[in-house]
């Protein structure tokens, strides 16, 4: 056998052991999807006997019929008004009673409507700040560090309450898990409602059972949040520990400085 046939038969047999790699790799891919997937089913089949049960048994809600569309409030309409307990902007550290639009985000109308406890809106209205600063950036009007001063550039946009923020939304996903931090970020994060979501949640149930589903499911991720994460305190657990904002209120340098200088590397930044 000469040379160059030795090596053909080296590369076909390469090929060969590369395409069986391949091949066995997809097939443990798509084990580990199946088994994910039946997972998730049994879970959802679960919840939704659980749901069910309760509903039997009168201790659930009753929640909007899914299919009833709500119209969106239009310019010089009216909104839902309602009273909520806020603090005082003029003194520190007292409250007052103010008239807040309910129709402007799901929180207020669940909380409204007696489908939330005073400690999972705390965590739904906490967790929707973090958010919205991890996508939106904190609130300003004039920002010195844009201004270019005696031919500087401009400032680096990723704050450190920004990084903090992204850091707090990952320490929160990896707690509560895929399906939870899915629905706490459609409905405390974007304003979805627990209707808008089940219509388009992938699960074999359909219609009442599948908004039962979305609904017992996300109150479990504001339990978790509530006294799990941020433990909810009071006679009646409706007060969350720390400030609404990121975490305890207090910034976590040794996390925003390991955040930097991922920022930094991505960019390739000498350290």
């Amino acid at each position: 056998m000469s040379r160059s046939e030795a090596e053909r038969i080296r590369s076909r047999q390469d090929k060969a052991a590369r395409a069986a790699a391949r091949k066995a790799k997809q097939e443990r891919a798509e084990a580990r999807e199946a088994e994910a997937r039946a997972a998730l089913e049994a879970e959802q089949a679960r919840l939704v006997a659980e749901a069910r049960a309760a509903r039997a048994a009168g201790t659930m809600p009753a929640l909007p019929r899914p299919g009833r569309k709500r119209e969106a409030l239009k310019p010089g309409r009216a909104p839902i008004l309602g009273e909520r307990t806020v603090d005082d902007p003029l003194q520190a550290g007292a409250k007052m009673r103010a008239v807040v639009n309910l129709a402007e985000h799901p929180l207020e109308m669940m909380l409204a409507r007696q489908r939330l406890t005073r400690a999972q809106y705390e965590a739904g209205v906490r967790f929707r700040a973090i958010y919205e600063r991890a996508m939106i950036g904190p609130g300003r009007g004039i920002d010195p560090a844009h201004i270019k001063v005696d031919g500087g550039g401009a400032g680096d946009p990723l704050s450190d309450a920004v990084v903090h923020a992204h850091w707090e939304l990952k320490r929160l996903a990896s707690g509560a898990g895929l399906i939870s931090m899915t629905m706490l970020t459609a409905i405390c994060g974007r304003g979805e409602t627990v209707s808008d979501l089940a219509r388009r949640w992938p699960a074999q149930a359909a219609g009442r059972a599948r908004q039962d589903y979305v609904a017992l499911r996300f109150l479990e991720a504001l339990d978790h949040l509530a006294e799990e994460v941020w433990g909810a305190k009071g006679p009646e657990r409706g007060r969350i520990v720390g400030e609404r904002g990121l975490g305890s209120g207090e910034i976590d340098m040794q996390a925003v400085d390991t955040a930097n200088q991922s920022y930094l590397r991505r960019r390739g930044i000498a350290l």
